[in-house]
């Protein structure tokens, strides 16, 4: 019989000595009762009844010493209300923190400090603590980007828990307008025109045409039967383009020999707050390395508390220098031609790759021409009232 079966009717346990077991097992048979189980285990027995039979069973024939099962177990919790009000609460709390923002990631800022710009999108309209279905973001990011000029887009990702902030950032170049709200979209790199996919604005130029860096490529400027209007131009536009990288590795290079590895730092982010558990003091004169982890504590792989441990962990090391034979030079540029490829070309079609390699009284060079296909539209924000909006 299956245990989940047992579980949601609830069985009784009854005790008795073990040569009355054939007397048990007779009664038993002349009330129609069914035996769950029925053993006997050195000088005692067990008798085990599902639980709408025992009331049948009286205390002459044999002993009760336990029950279990669902509907024991809630009978237990009627009796109990504050643990369900508990449970219920728990389960409400685990429910309001998978729907709550409790992290902010921030990419692409170089200029702007992370907590400026967490600073701006509270004041915009999200911060950590707000439930993400109450959140507006094509009103948060219309509003941001209209208090902050020197931020040229921004994009809001909630994923779980977390909110992914991507900003791209005014160009310094020239007098900021005093109105950014409206922009272009313009080249960032030279190339040839693959495909143009415009959501707002006005494209002026055309698969298969070639552009500089710089040229318009979607312009916020349109035209309309009551007159000219300005808006934020957005989409993409797909481009081939050709670019050298170039990497050189010496015939000879320090190397970092790790010493020790210890714990330098414990913390506990709870709902926002961060929670010192443990710092180590003192200085040291040796050079080390700290490397910081976080970690989202997630039950059941499903549900995300807002709860972080944070670890900061250094590693003192030595440093020496090594001289490196033919063979390890060769693999170690390559190694570092891949690492900037992969940094480099991290958002776009690498379509062609052209690879030469030179050795000199120094080292190796690999120089490599690339050919890809990538989104060079990048906003450059007008003052619509001088651009005739």
């Amino acid at each position: 019989m299956s245990t989940l079966f047992r579980f949601l009717f609830g069985t009784c346990t009854f005790s008795f000595a073990p040569e009355r077991k054939t007397d048990i097992l007779n009664f038993l048979l002349e009330n129609g009762i069914g035996a769950v189980s029925c053993r006997t285990d050195g000088d005692e027995g067990r008798l085990e009844v599902f639980c709408k039979d025992a009331k049948r069973i009286p205390n002459t024939v044999c002993l009760q010493i336990s029950e279990q099962g669902a509907l024991v177990l809630l009978r237990r919790l009627w009796h109990r209300p504050g643990l369900i009000v508990g449970g219920m609460l728990m389960l409400l709390l685990l429910l309001v923190s998978s729907l709550t923002v409790w992290r902010v990631e921030i990419k692409g800022n170089e200029r702007f400090g992370a907590v400026e710009i967490e600073s701006a999108l509270a004041t915009a309209g999200l911060s950590v603590g707000d439930l993400s279905p109450t959140l507006d973001i094509a009103a948060i990011k219309n509003r941001f980007l209209r208090e902050n000029p020197e931020i040229s887009w921004i994009g809001i990702y909630l994923r779980g828990t977390t909110a992914q902030i991507e900003v791209r950032e005014a160009s310094t170049e020239g007098n900021t307008p005093s109105h950014t709200g409206f922009c272009n979209l313009v080249a960032s790199a030279d190339g040839v025109i693959e495909r143009i996919s415009v959501d707002a604005g006005r494209a002026v130029v055309t698969p298969g045409a070639t552009v500089r860096a710089g040229e318009l490529l979607i312009s916020g400027i349109y035209r309309t039967a009551t007159g000219l209007r300005a808006t934020r131009a957005e989409g993409s536009v797909l481009a081939r383009s050709e670019e050298t990288v170039t990497v050189f590795q010496a015939l000879s290079s320090d190397e970092k020999q790790p010493d020790t590895r210890e714990i330098d730092g414990l913390w506990l982010e709870f709902f926002g707050k961060k929670i010192k558990l443990f710092k180590k003091s003192g200085k040291t004169d040796a050079e080390y390395d700290i490397i910081k982890r976080k970690e989202q504590i997630i039950l059941f792989n499903r549900i995300s508390l807002p709860i972080f441990i944070e670890q900061d962990e250094r590693i003192t090391y030595s440093t020496r220098t090594v001289t490196l034979n033919e063979e390890q030079v060769v693999r170690m540029a390559f190694s570092r031609l891949r690492a900037e490829m992969a940094a480099r070309f991290a958002t776009a079609e690498v379509v062609a790759e052209q690879v030469y390699a030179e050795w000199t009284d120094d080292g190796y060079r690999l120089t490599c021409r690339v050919e890809y296909i990538s989104d060079i539209a990048t906003p450059l924000a007008y003052d619509a009232q001088q651009n005739g909006g």
